[in-house]
Order: structure tokens, then C-alpha cells, then sequence
């Protein structure tokens, strides 16, 4: 399978893009899945090949610092 087709071409192309955060910032509709895929990895991480989870937890990691974090208030943190 080529690099393109694996997680490895989505960070390629995160990483390509001179601006990570950007890149990240302009697809919302991935994004909204980064919870499902880090739940996705915790529980077949040790099913799949190494070298696959390995990837999908840097794929998703990378993704998870480039979600911008609302501040917490200090005095109503909800």
C-alpha cells in the first residue's frame, strides 16, 4: 500500500502544507471525527498491525494539537 493511501499521506500532506495549523483548521468535517478515531485506536490498537496503529496514533495525535482548546474560566470552568 502506497503512503498515500495509508494515514502517512494525510500527515504528509498536513506536513507539506508549511502550515499545520492551517491545514487542520480547514477540515472541520475530519476533524469532528478525532474523538471516534482516538476511541477507535485505544480499542484496536492491539489488533492491527503495529506499524498501522503506530500511524493512526500519529495521525490522530497530530490532529488533537491542532484542535484549537476553548480557555477555561477559572470560575465556571463549564
Amino acid at each position: 500500500m502506497t503512503d498515500s493511501r495509508r494515514c502517512g499521506g494525510v500527515l504528509a500532506g498536513a506536513l507539506a502544507s508549511g502550515d499545520v495549523r492551517s491545514y487542520w483548521a480547514r477540515r472541520d468535517a475530519f476533524l469532528t471525527l478525532i474523538p471516534y478515531l482516538r476511541a477507535f485506536h485505544t480499542v484496536t490498537a492491539s489488533r492491527v498491525p503495529k506499524s498501522l496503529a503506530s500511524e493512526l496514533d500519529e495521525l490522530v495525535s497530530t490532529a488533537e494539537r491542532a484542535i484549537p482548546r476553548k480557555p477555561v474560566n477559572a470560575r465556571n470552568p463549564c
